[in-house]
């Protein structure tokens, strides 16, 4: 038997404490990984949500098999201390955050360095780690989108300036140096592909990945509702078209309702002035911002989940992880046919599809899943063995093992 890949992964917050699809896709990966035999460690650069998160987890210890450190104690427990760490304290604290950070990677020796694509863990590595004289290892990085959307979706000078900053160092800096790139789809792929080195880069196209075992769970309740999970933002996830459709065939279903699990993004109070506006308070509930483990609950015990996701550069280049989540329920989906989507699932076989950006079209859909519970049933089902066969974190992990294990040994 080879010798075990020792991989340390450069991330700014504690995967196994935060909820979302991102720290979901992260799990994922280093689960999987740890489940091929890779011994991880995951460096953590921007210290705690909370002083509970620090009595947790403390300085350093171990999740699973898989260990882990903070490089910092930083505090992220409201808006304002996030602030106060991110623009303040973080500076102050650079020189301190680096030694830590460059002790870790000289004792470990590791085969594979895994940088999180973040402008602070890219200039970490930039300033302190590059030019380190360690034995030979390979730089990686896991890209989901394209490196512009943070300027699509800034709302100040400073988010601007700190977007323009981070694709420069992405771009011009990192990518150059990256042997091994793990992407998310072919589009970002054969962008990114040209600010490579193409004698040194190798690429994985490396789709979502969920642990559909997460989602094995029983349905406890007969509550007939439809729900979507997701952001509450209106550009992104279309959250507005979905619920003016919604407003569009309550009527035709009046013991069918919405409950939306959401956080409170940019557009979180136009969502809830939008349910007033259309009169809905009765019929669609605002759940809140829900917990890693109360998603799966929610969204198996749904009769139908929704995604209106618009055609935009985001949905382009990127694949919503919630839809591998959603497909895991085996319940079935109403989805929009953009980026990628439409290379994994069929109208009325495994998802009922709309055409993005069109109210008409998801009112559509909604009624196709609405008015046959049989072949609704049917979709969902085809849905989950679409997820079994591309997006099970199993065999995603076997093929980035077998990946990682071609280009280190």
């Amino acid at each position: 038997m080879g010798k075990r890949i020792k991989i340390v992964l450069i991330h700014t917050r504690n995967i196994f404490e935060l909820d979302g699809a991102g720290a979901n896709r992260w799990r994922t990966m280093v689960e999987g990984l740890h489940q091929e035999g890779v011994a991880l460690h995951i460096i953590f650069t921007q210290g705690y949500a909370s002083i509970r998160e620090f009595k947790k987890y403390g300085w350093k210890g171990s999740i699973n098999g898989i260990s882990y450190s903070y490089s910092i104690f930083l505090l992220q427990s409201s808006l304002w201390m996030r602030r106060l760490s991110v623009y303040v304290l973080s500076p102050l604290m650079k020189k301190f955050n680096a030694f830590r950070i460059r002790k870790k990677i000289k004792q470990d020796k590791p085969d594979i360095i895994w940088l999180h694509p973040s402008i602070e863990v890219l200039n970490i590595y930039l300033e302190n780690v590059a030019h380190l004289k360690l034995i030979n290892y390979k730089l990686m990085i896991e890209l989901n989108e394209y490196n512009d959307i943070g300027l699509e979706n800034s709302t100040n000078r400073l988010q601007i300036a700190i977007s323009k900053r981070y694709s420069s160092l992405l771009l011009y800096k990192i990518l150059p140096k990256v042997d091994l790139l793990l992407i998310m789809t072919n589009h970002l792929l054969e962008y990114y592909r040209q600010f490579t080195n193409p004698l040194k880069a190798q690429f994985l196209h490396l789709p979502m990945t969920v642990d559909l075992k997460r989602f094995d769970v029983e349905k406890k309740t007969k509550e007939r509702y439809i729900a979507y999970c997701g952001s509450s933002s209106f550009f992104k996830d279309g959250v507005d078209l979905m619920i003016k459709s919604f407003s569009m065939v309550s009527a035709k279903y009046p013991d069918v309702n919405m409950k939306i699990a959401a956080f409170m993004e940019a557009d979180g109070f136009k969502m809830l002035a939008l349910i007033q506006e259309l009169h809905l308070q009765d019929r669609v509930e605002y759940v809140g911002e829900l917990k890693r483990n109360e998603i799966p609950e929610f969204i198996t015990n749904a009769g139908l989940l929704l995604l209106p996701r618009p055609d935009s550069r985001q949905a382009q280049g990127g694949f919503p992880t919630k839809l591998g989540e959603y497909l895991a329920t085996g319940n079935p989906v109403c989805i929009t046919t953009v980026g990628e989507i439409p290379d994994y699932l069929t109208d009325n076989e495994s998802a009922f599809m709309a055409e993005p950006g069109s109210i008409e079209s998801f009112v559509s859909a909604l009624h196709r899943a609405l008015s046959n519970p049989i072949n609704a049933i049917r979709v969902g089902k085809n849905g989950r063995k679409v997820a079994e066969k591309h997006f099970n974190m199993e065999i995603q992990a076997k093929m980035l093992f077998e990946f990682i294990s071609q280009h280190v040994r």
